[in-house]
């Protein structure tokens, strides 16, 4: 059965970013070639149209090459190696064992052998997750009532994680068409998005990409146990909120880290585990005006802008 993995690359050309240059019609130009070679010598690769604009499915027709879970594994691997270039054009890959139709009958038939080893009777109980996507596809695919009817071939006693799941479920479908995966690299590779990958890498590293980013290291000696990768996924994603000034969606992401028990110093650019979920969140406030939850540090609301009230006033 052949098997195969999904990408999505942005709307620019080579040159994106700036204008092409030499060093890019080279690299674009070798590219060709290697991927002529690999069609008309040894044929491991199949282009598979999916009609929708920069979304590639690619099959690995190769009878002895690696599963696409662990070859996707193995390119985040080296995307947050010091030896790899920035990614510029590839915004996420998404490995998929096997594709089927995208009815729904046909998706929960194509999915149960692949969920058995994992979920089987014998298996222990096991967090995770199911990842649900759909794109350019029919109206009647509901996201939310699907994922209810899917989360049905899991037995009950494997509990539902989102936040810090050990496998996770991909269900993708684009337009007639349906690809899945069961993997447990998901978070580990931060939801296999390259460009939140290249983001994460240490401070002076020559890799790192020439986006501007505000990257947190974990503070020195700290040896609690926390899923460091899944810490590194909601930082990004807060300093990206806060670079768009989504105050509300920032504070979410931070009361997330806090219940993970992660205390975020970003005075110093740090952050540290094995924190008492409680104590983080000693001093937070009511909002008196609209009822919301608000950070001790915060002399105001971030929802209606509301002064915070006085000691007293509280008492």
């Amino acid at each position: 059965m052949p098997v195969a993995s999904i990408s999505e690359v942005s709307g620019q050309g080579a040159g994106a970013g700036g204008a092409p240059g030499s060093r890019d019609q080279d690299a674009d130009e070798a590219f060709d070639a290697e991927l002529a070679a690999l069609r008309t010598e040894r044929q491991q690769l199949a282009e598979v149209p999916t009609g929708i604009n920069g979304c590639v499915l690619i099959a690995l027709r190769d009878g002895s090459a690696p599963e696409p879970d662990a070859v996707v594994a193995k390119l985040f691997e080296e995307l947050g190696s010091s030896s790899l270039p920035p990614t510029r054009d590839v915004i996420r890959i998404n490995p998929l064992s096997t594709t089927c139709k995208w009815r729904l009958t046909e998706i929960e038939k194509t999915l149960a052998p692949l969920l058995e080893p994992h979920f089987g009777p014998d298996a222990p109980p096991t967090r995770w997750q199911l990842v649900f996507k759909k794109r350019a596809t029919d109206p009647s695919v509901t996201a939310r009532e699907w994922t209810i009817q899917l989360a049905k071939l899991v037995d009950p006693r494997h509990p539902v994680d989102l936040k810090n799941p050990e496998i996770s479920v991909l269900v993708d479908v684009f337009r007639s068409s349906c690809g899945l995966c069961v993997t447990r690299n998901y978070k580990r590779c931060n939801d296999f998005n390259c460009q939140h990958k290249r983001n994460l890498l240490p401070a002076g590293s020559q890799a790192r990409s020439t986006a501007k980013v505000s990257a947190y290291a974990r503070a020195e000696g700290d040896a609690s146990e926390v899923d460091a990768s899944a810490v590194c996924a909601l930082l990004a994603k807060r300093g990206a909120a806060r670079g768009a000034k989504q105050f509300r969606s920032a504070d979410r992401l931070l009361a997330e880290l806090h219940d993970m028990g992660v205390e975020v110093l970003d005075k110093e650019r740090t952050w540290r585990g094995g924190c008492d979920p409680a104590t983080l969140r000693r001093g937070d406030w009511s909002c008196p005006a609209c009822g919301e939850n608000c950070f001790a540090s915060r002399s105001e609301c971030f929802k209606c802008h509301a002064p915070k009230p006085s000691s007293s006033a509280q008492g």
